[in-house]
């Protein structure tokens, strides 16, 4: 068998390796880091005003618009405001159909507890008519002018006990 060739002294596995010779300093364990007192420097954390990009201001002659200049800037103004009452408007309308979302939302909370009572009125009765048939009391419950599917008045159920004839067709053959 060939001899393993130790790695090269510029491999990724030869620089990641660690000397098990080296003999750390046991003192180094117990040393504490420094204490951290960093100055207390209030003007560095004040809001600065001034800073930010702003426009100079305007000197001597340019100092004043020019006509034209006005013209642009008010109708610019004018657009502004525009696009301001439109967006009041919208948010408005927007406002008027959570209103109504939640006012339909309301009535149908109402319908589903009208619904609720319904029903708790519907098992009272069953209930009353259960514990009158169990006690042989031939009284009846008292009417909530609902009627169940068990009491309404079908029509009677007839029961055919003979099956039906097979037809047959014109030559006399019957048909399966």
């Amino acid at each position: 068998m060939a001899k393993k060739k130790a790695p090269s002294i510029h491999s990724r596995a030869a620089r990641r390796a660690t000397d098990i010779d080296i003999n750390t300093d046991k003192s180094l364990k117990e040393v504490q880091p420094p204490p951290r007192d960093a100055p207390h420097r209030p003007s560095v954390l004040a809001a600065q005003h001034s800073a930010g990009i702003s426009k100079k201001a305007k000197r001597g002659r340019k100092d004043k618009m020019s006509a034209k200049a006005r013209q642009r800037h008010e109708k610019g103004l004018e657009m502004a405001a525009a696009v301001a009452e439109r967006t009041q408007n919208k948010i408005e309308k927007s406002k008027g159909r959570g209103r109504t979302v939640q006012f339909r939302a309301k009535n149908w909370e109402e319908i589903n507890k009208a619904a609720e009572e319904a029903e708790r009125a519907a098992e009272e009765a069953e209930k009353a008519a259960e514990e009158a048939e169990e006690s042989g009391d031939e009284e009846q419950p008292k009417k909530s002018g609902i009627e169940l599917d068990e009491k309404m008045d079908g029509a009677p159920v007839t029961e055919d006990s003979a099956p039906a004839p097979v037809q047959a067709d014109e030559d006399g053959d019957e048909i399966l």
